[in-house]
């Protein structure tokens, strides 16, 4: 048991180890791309900043789309509610007699 113990702690250890070292290496590599990026938003400064009018043009085409979305769920709540309605009313016209026992008439 002792002997197991140990195995696996060595496991364990070489296993940490190995995410230390990936970690390491990926914090090296998301270094290198923000640097990458960082140069490419300077140099593309001087031909995207003159757009902000395209953006704020596509951000109130997003809000529009979404505030018509909310609209559409919530119309799509109301016609649900409607079937299950349906079918309860559709249930109870069907069997008439089960539905005078359930309430105790």
């Amino acid at each position: 048991m002792f002997l197991f113990a140990i195995c696996f702690n060595l496991t364990l250890a070489c296993f940490n180890g190995y995410l230390a070292v990936q970690l390491g290496l990926s914090r090296n590599r998301l270094q290198r791309l923000t640097r990458t990026l960082n140069r490419l938003e300077r140099c593309s400064h001087r031909y995207l900043n003159p757009l902000p009018s395209q953006g704020q043009i596509a951000q109130h085409s997003t809000q529009i789309l979404r505030l018509r979305y909310q609209r559409l769920r919530r119309q799509w709540a109301v016609l649900q509610k409607l079937g299950i309605l349906g079918q309860l009313l559709l249930r109870v016209s069907r069997s008439p007699r089960r539905v005078h026992e359930t309430f105790g008439h």
